[in-house]
């Protein structure tokens, strides 16, 4: 029949293990059978009634959520219950086992060791705050409580409460976890030791979880073979810290709080102020400026855009009504047997220099003329330039400009044979030629559809004077130029 401790809690199949001083059993609780089961720790050694006592009050004394709860306990008055088998206490049941299991899951998380570290370090502080100092800090002291990372430190049987009593061991007793006690624990005999203890042991814990369960034997940070799992790039935070809790005593941390306010700067860096007030304003200042900067180039983008759209439509609308009128000048012109007349457009961007202005050429519209009477008859072209002026305060209009070119058969440019139209007379169709004052027709771009007539009436009076002018031959340029003035 299964063993019933207090009349209230009966052991089940599951033993939970066996420690030097305590063995664990799965319980259920005879009052409610549906809560449990629970852990019920009995103590083996009726010589360490004063280890349950400690153990109990150090419980009782604490109230937090990284601390296993104490549910029951049997009686502390160690005389009137000298059978050992009912010196017991009752605790949750840590589903997930001890953290020591899965100590390889942890291996180089540094998010997820910092998570448990912090937990023991709040659960080790509060205990430091009440003057209990743990002593036996271990994996598999710390409890995984099956709600995923969250744990409980338990066994506090060899803690230290400073109550103001005296605490004694025998001499030859060395009380802590061998590989994770302080080095001031290892000389057993009184037990006078400090917070500082608990800390160095943690210190333990963390190198433990973090190195996937490397057990680091004494201060060994500095050996090759436990330096490594800690030597990456971005720990040196955790380096330094380490180096701080596992040391001899008197270059230790000495308070827990200071170890915990470490370990939350780990898992959450302060971000430095990168300026000062008056160089975050500096910033602003040169933001705002480049802001405006850019906004001042988008309009002039937009504008320039805007404005290149204007003068194309009107630049082909303007070409339209010339080409148009050129060739339906050059079918008058052109008569069966006698006279050929024919049109060629282009376009360029050309520089055409007039007098002492320049312009870009935008187009040209050709016209050209040939009496086909002679087989060797040179050839007249009437070429209608549309341009655009460089002047910054003439690039809201295009102009037509008319000049004439005696070409020879093949179309090859007679020399100094090439010169401007000039009108004699305001409308009129008699022209004469000239190298630097030609009748320039100006139209502003957004009016080219409401000069239309105009346009095309000073093409048609160009083409007009083209037989007169198409029959002085080279002899009409030379004239010309000897009836130019000297300068």
């Amino acid at each position: 029949m299964a063993r019933v401790y207090g009349k209230r809690w009966q052991g089940i199949e599951g033993d939970l293990g066996q420690g030097g001083q305590a063995r664990v059993y799965t319980v259920i609780d005879l009052t409610d059978k549906d809560a449990g089961p629970y852990a019920l720790k009995r103590i083996l050694n009726p010589k360490r009634a004063d280890r349950f006592r400690s153990e109990v009050e150090a419980i009782k004394a604490l109230s937090h959520k990284n601390v296993i709860p104490l549910i029951d306990h049997s009686a502390l008055d160690v005389e009137a219950e000298a059978d050992d088998e009912k010196r017991y206490l009752v605790m949750p049941l840590a589903k997930a086992g001890d953290i020591g299991r899965i100590a390889a899951e942890f291996l180089s998380d540094l998010g997820r060791v910092l998570h448990v570290a912090i937990q023991i370090a709040q659960a080790l502080n509060a205990a430091h705050e009440k003057k209990i100092i743990h002593r036996d800090v271990k994996p598999e002291n710390i409890l995984r409580s099956g709600d995923g990372d969250h744990v409980w430190i338990s066994d506090f049987g060899i803690c230290l409460i400073d109550d103001g009593r005296a605490h004694y061991t025998p001499d030859s007793e060395v009380v802590g976890p061998t590989l994770f006690m302080a080095p001031e624990q290892e000389r057993g005999g009184h037990l006078d030791v400090t917070p500082a203890a608990d800390i160095y042991s943690l210190g333990k814990m963390i190198y433990f979880l973090f190195s996937g369960g490397i057990r680091l034997p004494r201060e060994n940070l500095d050996d090759e073979k436990f330096a490594k799992p800690i030597a990456g790039t971005g720990l040196e935070g955790l380096r330094l810290l380490l180096t701080q809790m596992i040391c001899p005593l008197e270059q230790r941390l000495k308070t827990m709080d200071v170890v915990l306010a470490r370990l939350q700067r780990l898992r959450a860096p302060d971000t430095p102020l990168a300026l000062s007030p008056a160089g975050y304003e500096a910033r602003n200042r040169a933001v705002a400026k480049i802001a405006e900067e850019e906004r001042s180039r988008s309009v002039a983008r937009e504008e320039k855009a805007r404005s290149t759209a204007l003068r194309n439509a009107a630049l082909e609308m303007l070409y339209t009504f010339v080409a148009d009128q050129a060739k339906a000048g050059a079918e008058a012109l052109s008569v069966e047997g006698a006279v050929r007349a024919w049109v060629k457009t282009s376009t360029s961007g050309q520089r055409l220099p007039i007098g002492a202005h320049v312009f870009i050429q935008l187009a040209s519209i050709e016209v050209f003329y040939q009496e086909v009477v002679n087989a060797n008859a040179r050839v007249s072209a009437l070429q209608f330039h549309v341009v655009q002026s460089t002047r910054a305060t003439s690039n809201a209009q295009l102009s037509v400009v008319v000049g004439i070119t005696l070409m020879e058969p093949d179309l090859r440019p007679v020399r100094e044979c090439s010169a401007f139209l000039r009108q004699d007379r305001l409308g009129g169709t008699r022209y004469r030629m000239t190298d630097s004052s030609p009748t320039i027709l100006e139209c502003e771009l957004n009016r080219v559809a409401e000069v239309e007539a105009d346009i095309k009436a000073f093409v048609r009076d160009a083409l007009s004077a083209l037989p007169d002018l198409a029959s002085g031959g080279s002899r009409a340029f030379v004239e010309m130029r000897f009836a130019t003035p000297r300068r």
